[in-house]
């Protein structure tokens, strides 16, 4: 029994040993089978995955050599940064004399880092000295760190990349002081004086202005030295390209990206911050993101060498790249795989509803976005909620949406932009002020920005504004101009609706075409009546471009200087239609600008069918003939529009020597609706004395093109060709049942003409007591009423009139003052002319076109002494100025000394050797000289060069052979 107990007690034993043996292998296996997988996963991209590996493997094994400082910098990435510290701090007691040492002291100085870069990217102006008191603590405590490690080839390259950050957060912060006492200066200047407390503020100031930039060019040095201890190191060159973007010098921070772009293999992650960065310029920074930017956005994002790429700021920069390559479907799925890691997250979710906006899906987006405010507040979410509200018809709804981003984000640009739109295609553009200045004040030249102010503009009629903005932002190289751009502008003066949509099309959306798209917009949404007034400001400022090199053009400018302003009997016998102006007309300022295009473009078909269209309309039929002549010569296929007109030009009236010129069969002019051919359809009525029909073209025209009296005056002026001013009476009757203010206007330019000034003063000023005196209409009805002045012997008036339209009238100021200096000159009071010339010659700031204007004036005024003396000290502060040198050198010649004439011109063709205005000169000179053999030379040569100089020359020429044949009696054709 005691035996078979023993045995007994001894197999249990056994067997529990056994059993024991089993369960301890058993969990030693699982053991190993654990650690492996969390060995496995301490490489997860996921900080959070890391950090509970790290944990496990450190409860299986409390030796393993980098589960600690792979879980310490899992607790960075994951902001958790006082547990990272207390880790790191145990961690280099342990590590202390060993080589982890050095790799545990830059984690540690990488944590205060990064939790510094947290608060300075939370920071604001007004919470900077809160900010300030954490942050420095933290860079001082990594910058204790850098101090303590020896220079050691293993941790070089690492301590130059966290020394550069370290710069870059001390610059950032810098940055941000300065914003908060830029606020502050902005506070105490609206007082309107200076204080003690503002030039306190303006000296810190200047004095942190100093300090970021000492501490960009430290920031540059540490960056060059970490990228040359490692080339490849991506984050380092990421640090430029914010202290670019901080520093708002773009163009430096585009070219920093690049450099990123050119790393390989690149981490994602940072890829996408950086894409992320460029393409959301305009809601961070208030900047145009341009097709350069997504141009690096897409290269940094479309790579296969892109490691890291489940990060989330690539996944959400790459779904935004696909909704502005117009491609929401794929956003959309985009988006979705973000969600389906990231559940609810905030910027995929509003990225996913404007992807369902794009697919036609507004409300969807709508319920999308309802959901997520309630939960998280923020600008983004409420833009994109009122976005998408528009878009489902609810604008007030979404106008309110907008102003709760603003509300939170003053600095927003896409939801300041976008309200001022939403009330402007609501039809409430001067309500949108506010907005519209809000934006101005974020950035002027967005093209955002500058499409609303000149809608806005526009729409105030404050045309001078206008003028000064566009010309801002036209750019000075002539390089960028086409033909195009000068046709388009040239319709819009002609109110040409049709040729305006077709040329327009083929504007793009970058520099001059972007800014001509505005101008069309704006024509587009003015009133019709006052569309003329964008165009002629348009007009203008282009003119002013293409046009600004006087030494381009043959011959000087005309002097309009006459006794035609006189109240006799010649007076009465003024044309309605090309009356003797001081101001030149829209139409007459198109033609320059078209003359001057087409000596860039020469013999362009389009400019000259538009050249002719203007003459048709100003009734210029011989010059319009010649257009149309020189559109034949060509050689070019005329466009229906254009043989359409050549038919009707004849059928109203035109010279018959274009009878050969008509095409054989006339073209379809169902889609040639233009205001040129109903211009001629009127004349054509006009020419077969078909009173009902000719009604009936006037009432049309009057309505349709309701920005010119032209129409009206045409009739006008066939009555009183045929004798009959009651006939003229009747039709300004006729017309002011249909547009009484074009009617009103033209009742006062018949008394003009007939030489009844009292009528003429008081019709023009009950005109001008309804109309903007700014205004194209308003500017001819005021030069109207100039000349009825000077008929009543007022030249006072008349010229106080024009010198106070160019104190309140930026874009016609020069036109203005050269008026009211025209009235002096016709009124023979010189020496006030003479004064008010000098004055104009003396600024500085005249442009070049209008100096030439200038000179002729003087030289035509002024004694040839007083002349020469006056050029003589503008070329001492202008020297080698070639216009002034040209007035000089024809000055010497009118006074016969042609010899010091000839030299001075020898000197302007030296710099300018094929200025046409200077050939002509020395070739009229060789004339005189009686070398008619350079002279012809010189003729021809400028006869091969076409446009406008080649015009000249012919005729010149052709003067000059006229005259030698009056006087040798042989014919001097065989010597051309």
């Amino acid at each position: 029994m005691g035996r078979r107990l023993t045995i007994i007690i001894v197999l249990l034993v056994g067997g529990a040993a056994a059993a024991s043996w089993t369960l301890s292998r058993w969990r030693q296996e699982s053991s190993a089978q654990d650690l492996a997988a969390y060995i496995q996963q301490l490489n997860s991209a996921n900080p959070l995955i890391r950090l509970r590996s790290a944990i496990g493997v450190l409860e299986i094994d409390p030796t393993h050599p980098d589960a600690e400082l792979i879980g310490a910098e899992a607790l960075i990435e994951l902001s958790r940064f006082p547990e990272a510290k207390r880790v790191l701090l145990e961690l280099e007691e342990k590590s202390r004399h060993t080589q982890r040492h050095a790799q545990v002291l830059l984690l540690h100085a990488r944590a205060c880092l990064e939790e510094a870069a947290g608060l300075v990217a939370a920071g604001t102006p007004q919470s900077v000295e809160v900010a300030a008191a954490r942050v420095e603590p933290l860079l001082a405590e990594a910058d204790q760190i850098f101090d303590s490690l020896k220079a050691d080839p293993l941790t070089d390259a690492d301590v130059a990349k966290l020394r550069a950050q370290s710069a870059y957060l001390q610059t950032a912060m810098l940055r941000l002081k300065l914003q908060s006492h830029q606020s502050a200066f902005a506070a105490a200047e609206a007082v309107g004086f200076e204080s003690d407390q503002t030039r306190k503020i303006k000296a810190t100031t200047a004095k942190l202005n100093h300090q970021i930039q000492q501490r960009q060019q430290t920031l540059i040095d540490l960056c060059r030295q970490a990228v040359q201890l490692d080339p490849q190191d991506a984050d380092t060159k990421r640090l430029l390209f914010l202290m670019w973007v901080d520093d708002r010098s773009f163009d430096r921070a585009r070219i920093a990206a690049m450099d990123v772009a050119r790393v390989s293999p690149l981490d994602a992650s940072l890829a996408g911050k950086i894409a992320n960065v460029l393409l959301d310029l305009e809601s961070r920074y208030q900047q145009q993101t341009t097709t350069r930017d997504i141009q690096i956005a897409a290269q940094l994002l479309q790579r296969d060498d892109l490691t890291n790429t489940d990060h989330i700021d690539y996944r959400i920069a790459i779904a935004r790249l696909a909704l502005l390559d117009g491609q929401p479907e794929q956003a959309q799925q985009l988006t979705q795989q973000v969600l389906a890691r990231f559940p609810g997250h905030p910027r995929a979710m509003c990225l996913l509803a404007l992807a369902l906006v794009d697919q036609g899906q507004p409300k969807h987006a709508v319920d999308l976005l309802n959901r997520l405010k309630m939960r998280v507040h923020s600008a983004e979410i409420y833009y994109t909620l009122g976005l998408a509200l528009i878009d489902t018809g609810q604008a007030d709804q979404g106008r309110e949406m907008l102003r709760q981003c603003i509300e939170i984000e003053p600095n927003y640009l896409p939801a300041v932009v976008k309200l001022a739109e939403s009330l402007a295609e609501s039809g409430f553009i001067i309500e949108a002020e506010p907005e519209i200045i809000a934006a101005v004040e974020l950035n002027p030249d967005h093209p955002w920005v500058l499409k609303l102010r000149l809608h806005l503009l526009a729409a105030q009629m404050e045309y001078a504004t206008f003028s000064a903005v566009f010309a801002k932002q036209i750019p000075p190289d002539l390089s960028v101009w086409q033909w195009q751009h000068v046709a388009l502008v040239s319709a819009m003066v002609l109110g040409d609706t049709n040729l305006v949509a077709e040329l327009s099309e083929q504007l793009t959306t970058h520099g001059v075409d972007n800014l001509l798209a505005i101008a069309v917009h704006c024509w587009r949404r003015a009133n019709p009546e006052n569309r003329i007034d964008v165009a002629a400001v348009t007009m203008r400022v282009i003119l002013e471009r293409l046009d600004a090199d006087p030494l381009a053009r043959p011959n000087p400018p005309t002097v309009p200087v006459i006794a035609l302003w006189d109240n006799d009997a010649t007076q009465k016998q003024q044309s309605l239609l090309r009356r003797p102006c001081f101001l030149e007309q829209p139409y007459d300022q198109t033609l320059a600008l078209i003359e001057s295009a087409l000596e860039r473009w020469d013999n362009q078909p389009a400019l000259l069918d538009l050249a002719a269209r203007l003459c048709i309309w100003t009734n210029q039929r011989n010059r319009a003939s010649e257009y149309l002549s020189r559109l034949v010569d060509s050689g070019n296929t005329m466009s229906p529009t254009a043989q359409a007109m050549l038919t009707a030009y004849l059928d109203s009236g035109g010279p018959q020597a274009l009878l050969p010129l008509v095409p054989q069969d006339p073209p379809d002019t169902n889609n040639t609706d233009t205001p040129t051919l109903r211009m001629l359809a009127l004349a054509a009525t006009l020419n077969k004395e078909d009173r009902q029909a000719t009604q009936a073209a006037l009432a049309d025209l009057l309505e349709r093109v309701s920005w010119s009296e032209q129409p009206l005056l045409v009739v006008m002026q066939d009555a009183l060709d045929r004798g009959s001013p009651e006939q003229a009476q009747q039709w300004i009757a006729f017309a002011q049942d249909i547009n009484p203010r074009i009617a009103l206007l033209a009742r006062a330019m018949l008394d003009i003409v007939s030489g009844q000034p009292f009528d003429a003063l008081h019709n023009l000023k009950t005109f001008l007591r309804n109309e903007e005196r700014a205004s194209e209409i308003g500017q001819i009805a005021t030069e109207a009423l100039a000349r009825t002045s000077l008929q009543l012997g007022q030249e006072d008036v008349a010229v106080v009139m024009f010198e106070n339209m160019a104190l309140s009238n930026h874009d016609e100021k020069q036109a203005m003052r050269l008026a009211s200096v025209d009235i002096l000159l016709a009124k023979h009071r010189i020496k006030e002319a003479v004064a008010s010339l000098t004055v104009m010659l003396n600024d500085k700031d005249l442009a070049p076109r209008w100096r030439d204007a200038v000179l002729v004036r003087a030289s035509y005024a002024m004694r040839p002494d007083q002349f020469q003396a006056l050029l003589d000290k503008l070329l001492k502060s202008q020297e080698q100025d070639p216009l002034l040198m040209l007035y000089h050198a024809q000055s010497l010649a009118d006074e016969g000394d042609l010899a010091q004439a000839s030299r001075l011109f020898d000197d302007v063709l030296e710099t300018h050797p094929d200025a046409p205005r200077a050939l002509m000169a020395v070739a009229k000179l060789a004339v005189r000289q009686g070398d008619l053999e350079q002279a012809r030379r010189l003729f021809r040569w400028l006869i091969n060069q076409g446009g406008r100089a080649g015009q000249a020359a012919k005729k010149e020429l052709d003067q000059l052979n006229q005259d030698a044949t009056q006087e040798t009696g042989f014919t001097v054709g065989s010597m051309q």
